[in-house]
């Protein structure tokens, strides 16, 4: 079972914090969303919620204050279905905390909403600094657009083919993600808009 959110939204109340006091400036929050089989592809590869690395203390569905409903008891899914319900869950947060009038209606808070495949671009990142007030150093123009994550998904697979985790493509990815969504229809869960499981077309 894995537990709630002590450690894992420590930034939950910390926003509260800042919201509930006299704040005297603005405060940006920047949501990233990546189209989710991705997501799971590069999780599991890290070892989330197998014998390899662990993170079972992150919230899944099962955690006692998670924000959908879970699948079915956790010790019937595997790495992946708790992975899927791991980031389902995220999103379902975000979005609450989005429709929340103390920040929806704050004066000073900003949320801006982006897509993980857009910051791989220059232009893309270079434009959310930019929404973020931030100005771009002549450093962030040589790095922005160049993308480490595909090189460590790799080494990820290697280490993971030698401590016996399965081999994925991401195929199998997308249709797991799928059939976890289909499931939670036909036992009727209801979960968030999932604008993520639409791939990014830049």
């Amino acid at each position: 079972m894995t537990q709630f959110r002590i450690q894992a939204w420590m930034w939950e109340p910390t926003m509260y914090g800042l919201v509930d006091s006299d704040l005297k400036c603005d405060m940006y929050v920047l949501i990233i969303r990546r189209y989710i089989p991705d997501v799971v592809y590069s999780l599991y590869y890290q070892g989330w919620f197998t014998m390899h690395n662990g993170h079972v203390w992150m919230m899944t569905a099962s955690s006692p204050n998670a924000d959908i409903m879970p699948l079915d008891d956790e010790r019937k899914l595997d790495a992946i279905d708790k992975i899927i319900s791991y980031v389902i869950n995220v999103e379902a947060f975000t979005q609450r905390l989005l429709n929340d009038p103390k920040w929806k209606d704050h004066p000073r808070v900003h949320f801006i909403e982006e897509r993980a495949e857009s910051l791989y671009t220059k232009e893309g990142m270079l434009s959310t600094i930019k929404k973020l007030g931030l100005e771009p150093s002549s450093r962030t123009y040589v790095l922005a657009g160049n993308r480490v994550e595909k090189a460590q998904t790799r080494h990820h697979a290697k280490k993971a083919n030698k401590i016996g985790l399965e081999e994925l493509s991401m195929e199998y990815c997308e249709q797991r993600v799928q059939r976890y969504i289909d499931l939670c229809r036909t036992k009727g869960i209801e979960l968030p808009p999932l604008p993520q499981m639409k791939r990014y077309l830049s």
